[in-house]
């Protein structure tokens, strides 16, 4: 299925600006492409006559490509998000983890500082007068 949306005139001027419109669809827009499809589709089950069933299927093609232009552009999205998501947790990880040996070295120099500490306070204990 095309995710190209198509224009049923032809001219990019009997369409409207396009350009002027944001993807991912905004949510009011979306909506109202969903309205038409749901409404296209409605249509097919009270006519018969076979122009109007023709324009009805053109309709829902023509909106169905844009719906999944849309989805499209949304997992895109997704996708760019969940990437750039991936990459900050990634840099965050390094750094705490360099943070981590950086003070598990505090930390055992810490544990030698304190026995030598223990140490002196031992020999001193036998002078108190010092």
């Amino acid at each position: 299925m095309s995710t190209t949306p198509v224009n049923p005139g032809g001219s990019g001027a009997a369409a409207g600006n396009v350009d002027a419109i944001t993807y991912p669809l905004s949510p009011a827009v979306r909506k109202a492409y969903e309205d038409l499809y749901e409404s296209t589709k409605k249509s097919f089950e009270q006519t018969n006559d076979t122009l109007t069933i023709k324009e009805l299927g053109d309709i829902e093609l023509w909106i169905g490509n844009v719906l999944s232009a849309d989805d499209e552009a949304r997992i895109a999205q997704d996708d760019a998000s969940f990437t750039a998501l991936k990459k900050t947790v990634a840099d965050a990880n390094a750094g705490l983890k360099k943070v981590q040996g950086d003070m598990e070295n505090v930390a055992k120099k810490i544990g030698v500082i304190a026995n030598v500490v223990a140490g002196i306070t031992a020999v001193l204990s036998f002078f108190p007068t010092i």
